[in-house]
């Protein structure tokens, strides 16, 4: 997919996936790369690589006064559900809830 993000705004929350891969390649501009291991600048000519898993926790945003473009190259496997540390949320094919709430093994079974 390709991307335009303009000055002040991110494709995505911060997130992660279950079993998809991301590589995302700057093709003009520059941000900002929040990952676990903080935030970083990014410019044009960045080759970045997101695994499948909590490591792989990111949030691309444009914190300048141009317009940022990149590829977002993926991987597609069936089942991938997406993470959302910051407001504790999943995304399951389409269906979001918010993760913290206990269940027994039967219950709505």
């Amino acid at each position: 997919a390709f991307y335009e993000l303009q000055p002040g705004k991110s494709a995505h929350p911060y997130h992660y996936h279950s079993g998809r891969e991301e590589l995302y390649y700057i093709l003009e501009g520059s941000g900002l790369l929040r990952t676990p291991e903080g935030e970083k600048d990014v410019r044009e000519g960045d080759l970045l690589y997101f695994p499948a898993s909590s490591t792989g926790a990111h949030r691309l945003i444009n914190n300048t006064h141009r317009p940022l473009r990149y590829l977002d190259i993926e991987t597609i496997p069936p089942g991938d559900v997406v993470f959302f540390p910051d407001s504790q949320k999943l995304d399951n094919q389409g269906t979001i809830q918010f993760l913290g709430k206990k269940a027994t093994y039967y219950e709505g079974e």
